[in-house]
């Protein structure tokens, strides 16, 4: 889900343990599915593709009774972080709930002016490398056959960045179309419109002759549909036998044209 392209700001890294299945991806915003642990505790780390202001945090959960939530910056060059709290140990399920299986869908929205579900402001307006989540149970009995995990993780749902690849998607697709139907067409757009003096003007026999072409195509491919012919695969030779057919008017004029010029 790396390369994911409505998940245009982190990647996963590390996980400790998921369920078949279930993978820690699934939790990524665009994806479907859940992140799903089997123990009482499971952790997650993402790493930023570049360093980011963290402005809220949407998780949507899995049937995970208590969760939290550290950013960190690099230390030195290694992969090593110095983790501090961005959300502290939040409940999203009761004691009663888990043991029910019941409220495992609840969603939070955490950002830094609300105060059910507030993000520690030691983090606001700095740049982050890296986030570590954490599931657990955390002494509550989990209830049988109820497994946890996480459905959404959605850092900085409001920014423009989530948005502008569904433009660039359609925009590719229209593109994508555009160029198929011109290479069925296969025709030529002139680049500007031709000023007066540059248009060819057809006198009455070229364009009768056109238009007796352009009918004998269409009968071609109406004989096509009904038969299974392939009139692609007629050789030279029978093209210009058919052309003959539907062009008298033209091959008669030229005929009297020829005998005119050899009478003068």
């Amino acid at each position: 889900k790396e390369t994911n392209p409505l998940n245009p700001m982190y990647k996963i890294t590390k996980v400790s343990e998921q369920d078949p299945g279930f993978e820690a991806e699934n939790v990524l915003p665009g994806a479907s599915g859940t992140w799903q642990i089997s123990n009482k505790k499971a952790t997650l780390e993402i790493e930023f593709l570049k360093p980011t202001v963290i402005n809220s945090v949407r998780i949507q959960n899995g049937g995970t009774p208590i969760i939290d939530i550290k950013v960190a910056t690099k230390v030195g060059m290694k992969d090593k972080y110095n983790w501090k709290p961005l959300i502290r140990q939040t409940i999203f399920m009761k004691g009663s709930q888990v043991t029910a299986g019941t409220n495992r869908d609840g969603e939070k929205i955490f950002e830094y002016n609300k105060k059910d579900a507030l993000l520690d402001s030691l983090c606001k307006d700095k740049e982050w490398d890296a986030a570590l989540i954490t599931c657990s149970h955390m002494g509550f009995k989990p209830g049988s056959g109820f497994p946890m995990g996480l459905t959404t993780l959605h850092f900085n749902h409001n920014d423009p960045i989530w948005e502008q690849p569904y433009a660039d998607e359609e925009e590719e697709q229209k593109q994508e179309i555009e160029e198929e139907e011109d290479q069925k067409m296969d025709v030529d757009i002139p680049s500007s419109i031709p000023e007066d003096d540059d248009v060819i003007e057809l006198d009455e026999n070229e364009i009768q002759r056109l238009k007796a072409v352009h009918n004998a195509v269409e009968l071609w491919e109406l004989e096509e549909q009904k038969d299974g012919s392939d009139t692609d695969a007629m050789s030279e030779e029978e093209i210009q036998h058919r052309l003959a057919s539907v062009l008298p008017t033209s091959n008669n004029n030229n005929n009297n044209n020829n005998n005119n010029n050899n009478s003068n």
